[in-house]
């Protein structure tokens, strides 16, 4: 399923990921598992972030937070569910469970490179959901993210906190150099061949100027 809505998203295919999440949806219905309300979250999240329209239910976003928020044990699966159900979360969540994740920091780390680097990705995710919802959370995320240490095989995360810092300044000055500077790192992850990074970070642009 995972596969089939990351194809449809780089795809574009709104028809595709709509009928995929109601397919995901109407099989948690069905099957009242946690993985299967995992998988609702990310097809509704990836649906959300083409249309900006919100099918996931008021009952499962209750559900999901109380997974995260009582988990004291981050795994992969819990990582990956957080860094991509962001968009459809209330702010005040967002912040308290990225708060949850920064705790337990130091255990992630010690689980291996692919943890830590998911993690943090999903931090930073959190950050942009912020940025779109509570220009204040963001910023106060953001000084949290930035006192943890990336990995040294992570190319992508130091070049994420960057382009959310900039953002963060263009929203709190509304100085179009901040947007220069974003859309300068763009062009900088094409020229070394990094297609997708730089499509993800155009769209994040795109969504902060849409707001302000």
């Amino acid at each position: 399923m995972s596969v089939k809505v990351q194809d449809a998203f780089i795809l574009n295919d709104i028809d595709e990921l709509h009928s995929l999440a109601k397919r995901q949806l109407e099989k948690y219905k069905q099957v009242k598992d946690t993985a299967e309300l995992f998988l609702c979250s990310l097809t509704c999240n990836f649906y959300y972030q083409k249309t900006k329209i919100d099918i996931f239910p008021a009952n499962l976003k209750e559900e999901i937070t109380n997974v995260l928020s009582s988990t004291s044990l981050w795994n992969h699966y819990h990582i990956t569910t957080f860094g991509n159900v962001t968009y459809l979360l209330p702010a005040v969540k967002i912040y308290k469970i990225s708060l949850k994740l920064i705790n337990s920091f130091s255990h992630i780390e010690a689980c291996g490179m692919e943890n830590h680097i998911f993690a943090l990705i999903a931090l930073l995710n959190a950050d942009i959901a912020l940025l779109l919802k509570d220009l204040n959370l963001a910023e106060k995320l953001f000084k949290k993210i930035n006192q943890l240490e990336f990995h040294n095989f992570d190319y992508y995360s130091p070049i994420y906190m960057s382009i959310i810092k900039y953002l963060i300044n263009y929203q709190k000055t509304k100085n179009s150099k901040y947007i220069k500077l974003a859309l300068d790192i763009v062009d900088l992850c094409l020229k070394i061949n990094k297609k997708e990074a730089a499509n993800e970070f155009w769209d994040l642009i795109f969504q902060v100027q849409q707001i302000s």
